[in-house]
């Protein structure tokens, strides 16, 4: 194995890797959604936010909801939060993203350009 592995990491033991799990076993999934505003429209969008974060912990019951702007890209956003299962992923994707984004009339580019994906926490042994 050492042939083919880079100089830096010969000698490393690896082990294999897991999903992290929440308690009784279920998959933590964190979901990411990167969009960039208009700046003409980012103060409309800031309030708008308030209403999406109510949607999304108390309607959608999604956890750890956060959203951040880029300190050196104004106007680049990046919402992330937890959910349970893929399946809510897919609903929230067509949600936020397909059916009435609630933030695409701010959005540069529009609908399509909101992107959103899901990631599985992995640790090693």
């Amino acid at each position: 194995m050492n042939e083919v592995m880079p100089s830096c990491l010969r000698g490393v033991t690896f082990c294999i890797y897991h999903p992290l799990l929440l308690g009784g076993g279920r998959l933590m999934i964190k979901i990411f959604m990167e969009y960039r505003i208009k700046p003409d429209d980012r103060l409309a969008y800031l309030e708008v936010m308030r209403k999406v974060y109510a949607v999304m912990v108390e309607e959608q019951k999604v956890k750890n909801y956060q959203f951040f702007e880029g300190t050196d890209q104004p106007s680049l956003f990046v919402e992330m939060f937890d959910v349970e299962a893929l399946e809510d992923y897919e609903r929230l994707k067509h949600l936020r993203c397909e059916a009435e984004p609630m933030i695409d009339d701010w959005v540069q580019g529009g609908k399509e350009k909101i992107h959103m994906w899901a990631f599985k926490e992995m640790k090693t042994c």
